[in-house]
């Protein structure tokens, strides 16, 4: 869970690269944990980052998938 509070801390101070390369690395490690909430967390953050860029088609499948996961894992 740190990477996901570390990287919501950059995305704020405006540091999208480093901000998305804590989300990819929650991403894997909720991937390598079979982490449904932790995965959750990590799309969402990763789908702020990306709608920050500009990457709308993508941040809402992100937030979309987030939301799904939060809810069949009841987060």
């Amino acid at each position: 869970l740190a990477d996901i509070g570390r990287g919501h801390a950059l995305r704020l101070a405006d540091q999208q690269e480093d901000a998305r390369a804590a989300a990819e690395r929650s991403l894997a490690a909720a991937a390598a944990l079979a982490d449904g909430p932790l995965e959750a967390e990590a799309r969402f953050l990763r789908g702020l980052i990306r709608a920050d860029g500009g990457d709308y088609a993508a941040s809402v499948v992100d937030v979309q998938e987030a939301a799904n996961l939060a809810e069949a894992q009841r987060h």
